[in-house]
C-alpha cells in the first residue's frame, strides 16, 4: 500500500475518533455551557439574617425593558443561578413561605458578565423591597479570573469617535496597545483593510502581547471576523450597538481559536417601547488643521466633504387587531451611510486629432517614425528603415481596428496652454457606503427565545483614471446570526448559535464606453482589453471585475447543566473559513517606440502612437480566467466546571480541544510547493497529465513523467492528496484553571493560567502564496513579443487567435513566491494572570494585576534556502553552501519555530456614571520580545521591517523588543454631565437654566511610548544567494552613537553612525530604535435641547487631538539611502473637528 493512501487512511481513522470522544463525553457527563455568546450569568445564595441556606426558594428574573421573565429556584445549598442572560437591566424577585419577600432592582447585566447577587430573606410575612445600584454590581468581578473591560453603551454613544468607528475604544483596555503591524493596518475598499469611511480612526490592536491578527470579533455571539486580513467583516453601527467586551486570558474553555483578544459586540434589541434615533455628522477640510508634512506645498488640507448619517427605530412588533407583541417580539432596525468627495485632479497626454490622422509632424514626442515595411538588412549587419515623408503616415496605412479601439477609449484633449499635457481630469475621488441592519427577537413562552440578526454594508470607492475612465473597488459585505435559547428542564438549558459573514471585494474599471466598441472591434475577452502606450501617452481601454471573497461559516451548540454547587459545561465549536478568488479573461496589448522607429538610433526614433495605428504591437498578453477556492474547517471542543468551591471562593476549570483540518481546495484549484526538506508536493492523488496531450495546465511538461523533470525525483505527490497540508493537528489540547476569592465583598483576588492556541488566522492568506504553482501555472498570462525589428509584420487583428495558454514551466525549482512548512504547528501560549480588585468607594473600582504569557510554535517566514553561513565567494561557491542545491530559487518560508514573551503590570481605574461624572483609566507597564512573529510572512512592515528575519538559520540573532512593543500606555476616558440647568446643582431654574444647562463634555486622552523600528540595507550584503535584490533582509554594523542629543526630523537618527557590511550579517540589534512617544486628546461638547418625554435633540462638537499636537512616525530606516533618518510623515492626523446633530426619541 502507497504511502500516501496509508497516511490518508490514519487520518480517516482519527477524524472519526474525534467525533467519537465527544458523542461519548455527552452520554456519559453532565453537560453544559452557553456557546460562545455574549450572553451574561447572574448567580448567588439565598440565606436567612443568621446565614442559614434557603432551598427551594423561587426566584423570578425579569428584563426591564421587554418583561421577559425567566424563572428558576434555589438548590439544598441555598445556590440558584441563572446562567444564560441576554445583556440588558432586570429586577429579581425572590419568594419563599415562611419569609419576607425581597426585590432586587436595577440589576445590570453586561456582555459576557458573571454577576454574584446573594440575597437574605427576613424571617416572617413581610415584603421588602431592595433597591441596588446596578452600575456597582458588577464593577468588581468576583466569580472569573478573565480579563476583560466592557465599554457600555452610554460610553460608545458619547465618546468622541472620529469616523463614529468603534475600535477607537478597544484602547481604553489596560493591556491594549494602538500599534497595528498587520498589512489590513489602515482604512480602505480592499480584501486586507478596514472598512469605515475613508477619514476615519481605526484600532486594530495588538492585546495582551499577542500579534494584531490573533484577535477574534464576535457580533452577538457569531463570528464577525475576516479571516485573510483579521478585522471585522462589518463594523456594527454605534446607534445599534448595547455594548461590547473586550476579554482575553478566558478561565472559560468556550472561548479560544485565537492568542489575542475576543472583541465581543452586542447589538440592540427592541423593547416594550417604540424608541430610534437620527443623526447627520459632517466633516470637510476647512475644519482640520494642516499638516505640516502632507500639507508642505499647501496652506491647508486638500479639499474633501464627508457626510454621514442614518437612524435606527425599534420596539415591539404590533399588527393593529391582528398581533400584539409586546412581552413577546421585538424588531430593531438601522442604518447609517456615508458620501465621501475628495477633490482630485490629473493631467495626461492623449492622442491629438492630427495624430490621430497619422500626422506626427508636431507631435510632443519630437521623434521621427520610420516606416516598418522598409526594413532592410540583417541582424549580422544590421537593420535600417526609411522615414515616412514629413513624419505623416498614409491613410491608407491606419490600421482600422486599432484606429477604431483609440478612438473609443482615449479622450479627446480638453487641455491647451501645457506644454506637457493635453487633457486634464477633475472628477472627485469618491467613497459611499450604505449599511442596513435588522434584528429580531421572540420570546417563546417563558423557556424559548430566539433571534435573528442581518446586516449588509455596501462600499465603492471610485477614483478618476481618465476623462472617461474610472478605477474602482466594491465591497458588498454581510454577516448573518441566528440563535435560540431553551429551558429544557430546571437545570437544563440549550444554547445554539448560527452565522455566515462575507466580504466579497472586487477590482473593477468603468467607461463610458463600455465593452461593446472593443467587442465589435474583435476584442473578445470577457474581461475587457488594455492598449498600453509608452510615455507621455496614458493607457486605454477597460478590464471588468476581478473578486476576492473569504466567506466564514461559524456553529456553535452548547448545553449548561446546574448540579449543586457546580456548573457543568461542555459544547463545541465549528468554523469553516474559505477563500475564493476569479479573475476573468482580458487581453493587453502593448505599442512600443520601437516597432516606428530607426534600428539605428533606438531610444530616439519612433512613437508607439504611431505603432499603434498601423495595428503593430511589440507584445501580447493574454489572461485567461482564473478561479481559485479553498476552505479551512477548524472543530473545538470544550468541557467545564465552574465550581462554589466555598462561599467567597470560586474555581473554575475546563479543558478545549482544537482541531484544524488541512486544506481543502475545490474545482481546478491546486495547491503544490516547497516543503523545508527540499521536496516538491504535488496535491493531487495521480499526476496530472503531460501538456503535449493537454495544452493547458495543469500538466507535466516534457514526456509527462517526472524522470523528465529536473531533479524530478524529488517531486512526489502530497501524501494528503489534493489537501496538501498543512498536517492535520491533534494536540491542541488547552487545559485551563481560574480562581476567584472574595476576601470580603469589595475586595476580590483572582488569577488564572491556561493554554490556548491559534488554528485559524493566517491560513487563508498562506495558502494563497503557492496556490496554483507548479505544475499548474504560477502566471496565468501567456506572453508573447512580436513585430520585433527583422521579423515580419503581424497587424493586430492576426493576434486575436495566436496566442495559446500559460503552460507550466519546465523546471519548478526556479518559482519565486511565499511558501509554508505542510507539517506547520499552529501557534501556541501559555497565559497566566494574578489581579487585586477593590471597590474602594461607590461606584469606583481599582484593580492592579500582573498579566504574562509564554507563546511558542509562532509563525515566522524568513528567506529559505540561501547560503547557511554569510562570507565572501563566487556565485557557485556560495550556490555550495546552500542546502538544496537543486533549489535554483530561495523563495519565502513560513514555520513554526517562533516564540514570544509578554510581561506586563496592568492599573485600571473604572468610575461608573454617577453624580453626572464617569471614567475610565488605565496604565500598562509591559515590555513584549519576538523574533519577527509579530508579522505574518514577514512582509507586515515592508522589505527590512520590524518584523524580517536577518538570518534565517539563527532566529536568536532577531531576537529583541515586538514591532508592537510600548513600555508605557495611559489612557483617561471620561463622561461629565455639567451642573447646570434642570435638575442639576447649579443654575436649576429661569433663562440661565435653558442656555447654560444640559451641556455634556467628554473626551479620551492618552500618551504612549514610541513604537520600535528596525534599521535595514539594500542588496544581498552577506552574499548569501538571495533572489531578492528588492528584499531588505540585513541589518546595518553600529560604529558609534547613533542617537542625536536634540533629534529633529531631518535628523531623527545619525546614518553616520552605521556602515553596511561586506559579506556578513549586520551586527545592530532589531528593533533598537524607537519613534517619538507619542500623545494625544480628543473631546467633544454636547448641547441638548430636550422637548418631551425621552424626545431631544444633541449638538455635537468633536474635535480630535485638540491640542494639535504634532506626534512624529517612523524615520526612513534604510541606511544608504540620501534620505535616511529623515522623518516624512507623522504617525496621527493633526487637529480634525466633526460636527453633528443626534436625534433620539
Amino acid at each position: 500500500m502507497k504511502f500516501g493512501t496509508i497516511v490518508r487512511i490514519k487520518a480517516k481513522i482519527r477524524f472519526l475518533t474525534m467525533w467519537a470522544i465527544p458523542c461519548v463525553m455527552i452520554g456519559g457527563l453532565p453537560h453544559s455551557m452557553r456557546a460562545q455568546t455574549a450572553n451574561a450569568s447572574l448567580s448567588g445564595r439565598i440565606t436567612d439574617a443568621t446565614g442559614a441556606v434557603i432551598p427551594d426558594a423561587d426566584i423570578v428574573l425579569i428584563q426591564t425593558s421587554t418583561h421577559v421573565t425567566s424563572a428558576t429556584k434555589s438548590n439544598h445549598e441555598g445556590l440558584y443561578t441563572f446562567p444564560s442572560v441576554k445583556p440588558g437591566e432586570y429586577s429579581m424577585s425572590v419568594k419563599k413561605t415562611g419569609f419576607g419577600d425581597a426585590t432586587i432592582k436595577g440589576l445590570s447585566l453586561s456582555v459576557q458578565g458573571n454577576v454574584l447577587r446573594d440575597v437574605t430573606l427576613a424571617a416572617g410575612s413581610t415584603t421588602e423591597t431592595i433597591t441596588v445600584n446596578s452600575e456597582t454590581e458588577d464593577l468588581v468581578q468576583k466569580t472569573s479570573s478573565e480579563l476583560g473591560t466592557v465599554i457600555d453603551q452610554k460610553t460608545i454613544h458619547q465618546l468622541p469617535l472620529n469616523g463614529r468607528n468603534f475600535t477607537q475604544l478597544l484602547t481604553l483596555t489596560p493591556g491594549a496597545t494602538p500599534i497595528s503591524t498587520s498589512q489590513s493596518a489602515g482604512v480602505g475598499v480592499n480584501d486586507l483593510a478596514v472598512l469605515s469611511v475613508p477619514t476615519a480612526s481605526v484600532a486594530q490592536p495588538s492585546i495582551q502581547g499577542q500579534t494584531n491578527r490573533s484577535n477574534l470579533y464576535l457580533l452577538d455571539g457569531v463570528v464577525n471576523t475576516e479571516m485573510t486580513g483579521s478585522v471585522y467583516v462589518i463594523p456594527p453601527i454605534v446607534d445599534a450597538m448595547q455594548e461590547f467586551k473586550v476579554q482575553s486570558h478566558d478561565d472559560k474553555a468556550e472561548y479560544g481559536s485565537v492568542l489575542g483578544g475576543v472583541i465581543n459586540v452586542v447589538t440592540r434589541s427592541g423593547t416594550n417601547s417604540l424608541h430610534g434615533a437620527a443623526w447627520e455628522f459632517v466633516r470637510n477640510n476647512i475644519f482640520d488643521a494642516r499638516d505640516t508634512f502632507r500639507d508642505q506645498d499647501r496652506t491647508g488640507p486638500s479639499a474633501f466633504r464627508q457626510n454621514q448619517f442614518g437612524a435606527t427605530v425599534g420596539g415591539p412588533v404590533l399588527l393593529p387587531k391582528v398581533y400584539d407583541g409586546r412581552n413577546r417580539t421585538f424588531f430593531f432596525f438601522g442604518y447609517e451611510g456615508w458620501r465621501y468627495r475628495q477633490a482630485a485632479q490629473a493631467r495626461y497626454r492623449v492622442p491629438t486629432d492630427a495624430e490621430l490622422a497619422g500626422d506626427f509632424s508636431h507631435s510632443i514626442l519630437p521623434n521621427n517614425i520610420y516606416d516598418p515595411v522598409t526594413t532592410s538588412g540583417s541582424a549580422a549587419t544590421g537593420y535600417t528603415r526609411m522615414a515616412f515623408p514629413d513624419n505623416v503616415i498614409p491613410a491608407s496605412r491606419i490600421n482600422s481596428v486599432s484606429a477604431g479601439f483609440i478612438k473609443a477609449y482615449y479622450a479627446r484633449p480638453n487641455l491647451t496652454g501645457d506644454p506637457l499635457y493635453n487633457a486634464i481630469v477633475t472628477r472627485s475621488n469618491s467613497n459611499d457606503s450604505d449599511h442596513y441592519m435588522v434584528r429580531l427577537d421572540e420570546q417563546l413562552g417563558s423557556k424559548n427565545a430566539i433571534f435573528f440578526r442581518y446586516d449588509r454594508l455596501n462600499v465603492t470607492n471610485l477614483s478618476p483614471a481618465t476623462i472617461s475612465l474610472s478605477t474602482g473597488a466594491s465591497v458588498p459585505a454581510q454577516n448573518l446570526g441566528v440563535g435560540w435559547t431553551g429551558v429544557l428542564t430546571s437545570k437544563l438549558l440549550a444554547d445554539v448559535r448560527f452565522g455566515i459573514s462575507k466580504r466579497p471585494f472586487s477590482r473593477f474599471q468603468q467607461d463610458s464606453a463600455g465593452l461593446g466598441p472593443m467587442q465589435g472591434l474583435g476584442f473578445t475577452s470577457v474581461g475587457g482589453t488594455v492598449f498600453n502606450l509608452a510615455t507621455p501617452y496614458s493607457n486605454g481601454g477597460m478590464q471588468i471585475a476581478n473578486t476576492i471573497e473569504s466567506p466564514v461559516q461559524n456553529w456553535s451548540p452548547s448545553l449548561t447543566w446546574v448540579a449543586g454547587n457546580h456548573n457543568l459545561k461542555f459544547g463545541m465549536q465549528y468554523i469553516k473559513q474559505g477563500n475564493d478568488s476569479n479573475s476573468p479573461a482580458y487581453g493587453g496589448y502593448t505599442f512600443a517606440n520601437d516597432q516606428t522607429g530607426d534600428p539605428q538610433q533606438v531610444g530616439t526614433t519612433g512613437n508607439s502612437l504611431a505603432s499603434a495605428l498601423l495595428g503593430l504591437p511589440s507584445q501580447i498578453n493574454n489572461t485567461t480566467t482564473v478561479s481559485n477556492s479553498n476552505r479551512v474547517s477548524t472543530y473545538s471542543f470544550y468541557a467545564q466546571d465552574v465550581w462554589a468551591f466555598a462561599k467567597r471562593v470560586t474555581i473554575t476549570y475546563g479543558l478545549r480541544f482544537d482541531h484544524r483540518r488541512p486544506f481543502s481546495p475545490s474545482g481546478s484549484t491546486m495547491v503544490n510547493g516547497l516543503t523545508v526538506d527540499g521536496l516538491w508536493w504535488i496535491g493531487a492523488d495521480k499526476l496530472p497529465p503531460p501538456c503535449s496531450q493537454t495544452g493547458q495546465s495543469p500538466c507535466i511538461p516534457g514526456d509527462g513523467t517526472l524522470g523528465s523533470i529536473p531533479n524530478g525525483d524529488k517531486i512526489l505527490l502530497s501524501p494528503y492528496g489534493r489537501a496538501w497540508g498543512p498536517v492535520p493537528r491533534w494536540d491542541d489540547f488547552g487545559p485551563r484553571v481560574g480562581i476567584a476569592w472574595r476576601i470580603t465583598d469589595k475586595i476580590v483576588l483572582r488569577g488564572g493560567y491556561g493554554i490556548v492556541y491559534d488554528p485559524i488566522m493566517g491560513f487563508e492568506q498562506d495558502w494563497k502564496g503557492f496556490a496554483g504553482s507548479w505544475p499548474a501555472t504560477g502566471s496565468v498570462t501567456a506572453s508573447v513579443a512580436i513585430n520585433q525589428v527583422g521579423a515580419s509584420a503581424t497587424p493586430i487583428q492576426d493576434t486575436f487567435s495566436s496566442i495559446g495558454k500559460a503552460l507550466p514551466d519546465p523546471n519548478p525549482w526556479n518559482t519565486v513566491t511565499w511558501f509554508m512548512d505542510p507539517k506547520i504547528r499552529d501557534p501556541r501560549s501559555q497565559q497566566y494572570n494574578v489581579t487585586l480588585e477593590h471597590e474602594i468607594a461607590p461606584n469606583l473600582a481599582l484593580s492592579v494585576g500582573y498579566v504574562g504569557s509564554h507563546s511558542d510554535r509562532m509563525s515566522v517566514t524568513g528567506i529559505f534556502n540561501t547560503a547557511q553561513t554569510s562570507g565572501p565567494g563566487t556565485p557557485a561557491q556560495v550556490d555550495a553552501r546552500k542546502p538544496f542545491p537543486w533549489v535554483t530559487a530561495t523563495p519565502f518560508m513560513s514555520t513554526d519555530r517562533g516564540s514570544a514573551d509578554y510581561n506586563a503590570l496592568q492599573v485600571k481605574l473604572d468610575r461608573r456614571f454617577a453624580n453626572g461624572l464617569q471614567y475610565l483609566v488605565s496604565y500598562t507597564f509591559s515590555k513584549s520580545i519576538d523574533e519577527g512573529g509579530s508579522g505574518l510572512f514577514d512582509v507586515e512592515n515592508g522589505p527590512g521591517g520590524s518584523s524580517a528575519l536577518q538570518n534565517y538559520y539563527d532566529l536568536r540573532n532577531s531576537r529583541s523588543v515586538s514591532s508592537y512593543d510600548v513600555p508605557h500606555f495611559f489612557s483617561m476616558a471620561g463622561l461629565y454631565e455639567l451642573p447646570f440647568g434642570r435638575d442639576k446643582k447649579l443654575l436649576n431654574h429661569g433663562i440661565a437654566s435653558y442656555v447654560l444647562g444640559n451641556w455634556q463634555l467628554n473626551g479620551v486622552a492618552q500618551v504612549r511610548s514610541g513604537q520600535p523600528y528596525n534599521l535595514s540595507v539594500s542588496g544581498d550584503v552577506a552574499n548569501i544567494g538571495t533572489s531578492f535584490s528588492w528584499w531588505n533582509y540585513a541589518r546595518p554594523n553600529q560604529i558609534s552613537n547613533p542617537k542625536p542629543e536634540h533629534p529633529t526630523p531631518l535628523k531623527w537618527f545619525d546614518p553616520a553612525a552605521f556602515a553596511v557590511p561586506v559579506n556578513s550579517y549586520g551586527n545592530f540589534s532589531r528593533n533598537s530604535l524607537r519613534t517619538s512617544h507619542v500623545a494625544t486628546a480628543d473631546a467633544s461638547l454636547f448641547k441638548s435641547f430636550p422637548f418631551k418625554d425621552q424626545l431631544a435633540l444633541n449638538f455635537r462638537a468633536e474635535i480630535f487631538n485638540i491640542f494639535n499636537i504634532q506626534n512624529y512616525g517612523a524615520p526612513n530606516t534604510t541606511i544608504g539611502d540620501p534620505g535616511a533618518g529623515r522623518i516624512t510623515s507623522n504617525v496621527l492626523p493633526p487637529r480634525q473637528i466633526q460636527l453633528g446633530l443626534h436625534l433620539n426619541f
